[in-house]
């Protein structure tokens, strides 16, 4: 049993990612999912920051982009990963 403990962090600031989608249409397709383009602004930078941690926490696992992680939320608001890469072990456990 793997007994190492992965940890990714981010902040982001709302304005910043506003900014960022503002100045670039195909910021939305390259960094979110379908299902994700219908959010409201700071859910998209905390889906943002969601995404950045998780691809900081993997990154021992495998190469993963924006577009491969979907934010999911479940009923108590935290949130949940879907990913779209079979590259990673299933007895990964997300917290």
């Amino acid at each position: 049993m793997n007994k190492n403990i992965y940890l990714g962090i981010d902040i982001e600031k709302i304005s910043r990612i506003n900014k960022l989608i503002e100045e670039n249409s195909l910021v939305m397709d390259r960094l979110y999912t379908k299902n994700e383009s219908t959010l409201t602004k700071s859910q998209i930078a905390s889906n943002f920051a969601v995404k950045e941690a998780a691809i900081k926490a993997l990154s021992s696992f495998t190469i993963l982009k924006f577009s491969e992680i979907e934010i999911l939320r479940m009923k108590n608001g935290k949130p949940s990963l879907k990913i779209f890469n079979k590259k990673i072990p299933k007895n990964v456990a997300f917290e």
